[in-house]
């Protein structure tokens, strides 16, 4: 979820060290949120996570992109995100790692990230599936110039989902429907 953040700040034209800077504070105050032992030590860490990053950027850069500027509305932003994170679903989610449960698969498996996907960033995910399909018959492909909706983009934000004609890419149907025929339909 740091690494979108940081992403998606990207293709709005933030300055990536911004951005990273960005990215490395959400990830501190989701580590804070989620392992914590209990909400009040939460709420104290990720303060703390915040009011470091905070101190670092421009205030009109730190409320621009939090959307916060004064401290009654930062602790709520704070609250809000501890109590998010903490949420038993969610803690699991961030805890969870798939790597057992891919070591289990026994049928093919076909992986397609797009290449200018910013809510899964290709690089680090298909890396991943790649490793855990080292001995199983899983298919690892990015696509280039593609979204993570398997359209073609110009701008690749997710504001652009919307303004797109293209609804799915005829390459990546086709990628899938070749990788049906040479697995399934034997």
């Amino acid at each position: 979820m740091g690494q979108q953040n940081t992403a998606m700040l990207k293709s709005m034209k933030v300055s990536d060290s911004v951005a990273e800077s960005y990215g490395t504070m959400m990830k501190g105050m989701m580590r804070a949120a989620s392992t914590e032992a209990d909400t009040t030590s939460a709420y104290q860490q990720a303060t703390k996570t915040f009011e470091t990053w905070r101190a670092t950027v421009h205030p009109g850069v730190a409320a621009s992109l939090t959307g916060v500027s004064d401290t009654t509305r930062i602790t709520k932003y704070i609250r809000a995100m501890v109590n998010t994170m903490r949420v038993p679903w969610m803690r699991y989610f961030l805890a969870y790692n798939p790597t057992e449960n891919l070591a289990k698969l026994s049928c093919p498996v076909l992986v397609l990230n797009g290449g200018k996907d910013i809510q899964v960033l290709a690089e680090p995910n298909l890396a991943g599936w790649a490793a855990a399909g080292r001995d199983k018959d899983f298919t690892v492909k990015e696509m280039s110039g593609i979204n993570h909706l398997f359209q073609h983009c110009q701008k690749c934000t997710v504001a652009e989902y919307g303004e797109l004609t293209e609804t799915f890419s005829p390459e990546v149907l086709e990628i899938m429907g070749d990788w049906l025929t040479e697995k399934v339909v034997k």
